[in-house]
């Protein structure tokens, strides 16, 4: 992000040098992380007036992809630095389903006039922290380790180093100066309290009926500690993950109950929009290395809290301090455990505190979805495993982010994906009951074409965590490409239950629909969320493809064209080549092939084929499709149920094309 080196500027007692990356409150230097301070200058830049979303993103995010509760977080937290009571937004205003306004009066300081430095201050990064020296790698993460330099198209950098994962042998591991975590004694103390206190506050008696589902909101951040936003987020994600395997329960996914934040939430109108009875919320301060964790549950029902109570240790008592959480929820909630759901509880995947720690410092930076985030995200997972090297969770997490990496095309999909398969068998073979292993090795298997081993790694993570919802969504996706519509159809609908705020929950119901060629569900689903989202670029393909199957091809064209200026992608221009194709544009459809057959970028042969099939070139398709089998692209497994391959579906080349591939023919 690019500042102008004379932005200076000040607004009630504060004073922002954008040259100098500064912020102080009285002359005294405000911390804040990196992209908080970003999204304050654009926001102050622009002081009055709304400022979208979509602007923002591209601001502060200008290389990467993240979701949008990146914004809700970093608004959160500067909110809390800035100041302003209970109930108001003081500084930053909410304009709902739109962006933010900066609402304070905001003036220019003249260069003349800077802002100068308090000669105590350091302007080193409050996230910075000397670290001690990397133990000897392990020999089973030897292969996970060893990505070759693989250069980011023209313009990549002449380091050799550049673009490739750093070694584990150069990095060093975390410490925060409080001394060894090596604590086994934890699993003795998980329900004893051994090193933090309780205390608890009494609770309401509850009423009504018995609660079924439960939204868990982010962890609030007391204080706006930057070095303490990774484990209040983790504490807050943890107690998702141990609630969702809960057969008994209904539990939002993060990516929805995350989008919101701060004490100017309504509970009832959130608890409205997740669809959950009840609401989890949290508070973590921090002394020095004491902990201090407020937690409440919420009947939204009406309106009671059932119950609160305050944990408090050291720093490293992370491990025990989830372990009572949990325990205390599930309890208040009623809900009659099993023996292994009990156990379950009393279990966290290691016993060491650090790598505890350094697997919620992956999973925060894996969060923001930014390619230098995620490669630290492997790192710190790597050295969790260094430190517990039967630390399955960690493993699992490694497969999850080389997946990602592959998948964004951050990464060739050659070297990483077989990477994420060592890792994510590494997993279950160290859990088999861990439904992140399972769900990896699935979707890992199902791009292998192996789609009955497929399945039953799909059914075994639901039979483990049934709230899961990237396995509801995944599931779906695979029931599609198999010809199971209605089952497809289904599942989507539960991911979309369990994760309604998260956009690509919508995406896969829809596709869905799509598969299915129920075209006119597609459009009224698709126009739904236009309604609230207007510049949904995924609604308006799909809409548009729905469209253009209808035999409504100018509508199609139109909704095409407008997402390619913001979305130049080879999907979105293939698809538009089509829809014209369709509208018997030839002449438009073959600029675009030729125009994608020229690229440098790499273009799936198997999507090319669609743009072919619909210009009525079966050769031409066929030997595309014959390209993308020698190279198993990844977008041939929507062989069987994608409607664009429907004109070639008579012909025995696609049958048997069908069967290598292993699909229903």
């Amino acid at each position: 992000m690019a500042f102008n080196a004379s932005e200076l500027y000040a607004f009630k007692n504060f004073r922002l040098d954008v040259r100098e990356r500064l912020l102080l409150r009285n002359g005294v230097h405000v911390q804040l992380p990196e992209k908080a301070f970003e999204m304050l200058c654009v926001l102050v830049r622009q002081s009055g007036h709304l400022v979208s979303k979509d602007t923002l993103l591209a601001e502060v995010w200008p290389d990467a992809i993240v979701e949008e509760n990146n914004l809700d977080k970093n608004v959160s937290l500067l909110r809390r630095v800035l100041g302003g009571g209970r109930g108001k937004q003081k500084y930053i205003e909410t304009v709902r389903g739109r962006g933010y306004r900066f609402v304070e009066n905001v003036n220019s300081v003249p260069a003349d006039d800077p802002i100068s430095v308090p000669a105590t201050i350091s302007k080193t990064s409050a996230t910075d922290n000397p670290t001690p020296s990397a133990v000897q790698y392990q020999a089973n993460l030897a292969a996970i380790d060893s990505i070759p330099d693989w250069p980011q198209g023209e313009g990549a950098s002449e380091n050799p180093n550049a673009g490739s994962i750093p070694p584990l042998e150069k990095t060093q591991a975390a410490h925060r100066g409080y001394g060894p975590y090596w604590i086994a004694i934890i699993a003795i103390a998980l329900f004893g309290g051994l090193s933090f206190s309780g205390i608890y506050f009494p609770k309401e008696e509850a009423t009504g009926a018995p609660i079924s589902s439960i939204a868990v909101l982010p962890f609030e951040n007391v204080g706006a500690d930057a070095e303490l936003e990774y484990l209040s987020e983790g504490l807050s994600e943890t107690l998702i993950d141990r609630l969702s395997e809960l057969s008994q329960l209904k539990v939002i996914a993060r990516s929805s109950s995350f989008k919101y934040r701060g004490e100017d939430l309504n509970l009832r109108d959130v608890a409205q929009k997740l669809g959950v009875h009840a609401i989890v919320s949290g508070r973590v301060t921090r002394r020095g290395d004491e902990l201090s964790v407020r937690v409440e549950l919420v009947d939204v029902r009406d309106n009671k809290q059932l119950w609160g109570e305050q944990f408090k240790g050291n720093v490293g008592d992370t491990l025990v301090i989830e372990a009572q959480i949990a325990r205390r929820v599930s309890g208040e909630l009623r809900l009659q455990l099993s023996g292994e759901q009990t156990q379950h509880f009393a279990e966290a995947g290691t016993t060491n505190a650090e790598a505890h720690e350094l697997l919620l410092r992956g999973n925060y930076l894996y969060s923001t979805g930014q390619t230098e985030k995620l490669i630290k995200a492997v790192e710190s997972y790597k050295r969790a495993i260094e430190l517990d090297p039967n630390y399955a969770l960690a493993y699992a997490r490694i497969a999850r982010t080389y997946g990602l990496l592959a998948n964004n095309s951050l990464y060739d999909p050659k070297i990483v994906v077989p990477l994420a398969r060592i890792a994510a068998q590494k997993a279950v073979e160290l859990d088999q009951n861990l439904a992140d292993g399972h769900l990896q090795l699935a979707m890992l298997t199902a791009d292998q074409w192996d789609w009955a081993a497929a399945e039953r790694g799909y059914r075994r993570t639901l039979e483990l965590n049934p709230s899961h919802s990237e396995a509801h969504r995944r599931y779906s996706s695979f029931l599609s490409v198999t010809g199971r519509h209605e089952e497809a159809i289904s599942e989507a609908k539960r991911a979309r239950e369990l994760d309604p705020e998260r956009m690509t929950s919508g995406m896969t119901y829809l596709r869905a629909l799509l598969h299915a060629r129920r075209f006119d569900e597609l459009i009224s689903e698709s126009k739904k969320i236009l309604e609230v989202q207007p510049d949904h670029r995924g609604a308006k393909a799909e809409l548009s493809r729905g469209y253009s199957h209808k035999g409504m091809h100018a509508e199609a064209i139109i909704l095409m064209e407008s997402i390619r200026p913001e979305n130049p992608t080879s999907s979105s221009q293939i698809y538009l080549g089509a829809a014209y194709a369709r509208a018997g544009e030839r002449k438009k459809a073959l600029a675009i092939g030729r125009g994608l057959e020229s690229t440098k970028e790499y273009v799936s042969p198997a999507e090319m084929a669609v743009l072919y099939t619909a210009l009525g070139e079966r050769e031409k398709a066929f030997a595309l499709l014959e390209r993308a089998y020698v190279e198993r692209d990844l977008q041939l497994k929507y062989l069987n149920s994608d409607p664009e391959f429907g004109p070639l579906q008579g012909d025995p080349r696609f049958q048997d094309l069908l069967r290598r591939v292993g699909l229903p023919y």
